[in-house]
């Protein structure tokens, strides 16, 4: 019985630690994603509408 429990146990803790690391690196690579992708908007729309280079003016306007 009691093996029975520590293997129970052991699997709990096993899958729980699997999964934690699992979220952690979806939530790492959404928050990169996240961050990443506007810049890549951004700079499509500034190749598209502002085809001067140094336009910070468009990059802020684009931005916010």
């Amino acid at each position: 019985m009691c093996y029975l429990l520590c293997l129970y146990l052991y699997l709990y803790l096993y899958l729980y630690l699997y999964l934690s690391l699992f979220l952690l690196v979806y939530l790492f690579l959404f928050l990169y994603l996240y961050s990443y992708c506007p810049l890549l908007v951004v700079r499509f729309v500034q190749r598209q509408y502002c085809p001067q280079k140094n336009s910070y003016k468009a990059f802020v306007l684009v931005r916010f």
